[in-house]
């Protein structure tokens, strides 16, 4: 995930072992979804998420695949 600190935009950079069903979540720091997508059955994703319309603050980037998870923090500014 980079740049962090961010202005608005975040590039997500991953691969996976093998094909998967992946979701992107963006979460507050109150725990709330701010932002959900699936991006399907895939292997690698390399994109971009507009975080500008949000209000400056730390967010948790919740990256699932199946039963594995990954959360990064990132800071918008």
């Amino acid at each position: 995930i980079f740049p962090n600190p961010t202005g608005g935009v975040v590039t997500l950079d991953f691969n996976l072992d093998n094909n998967s069903e992946v979701s992107v979540s963006i979460i507050n720091v109150q725990g709330q979804e701010v932002i959900s997508e699936q991006l399907g059955r895939i292997n690698s994703y390399n994109g971009q998420f507009d975080l500008s319309k949000l209000p400056k603050g730390v967010y948790i980037v919740r990256i699932q695949s199946g039963s594995h998870i990954v959360n990064r923090r990132v800071t918008l500014q």
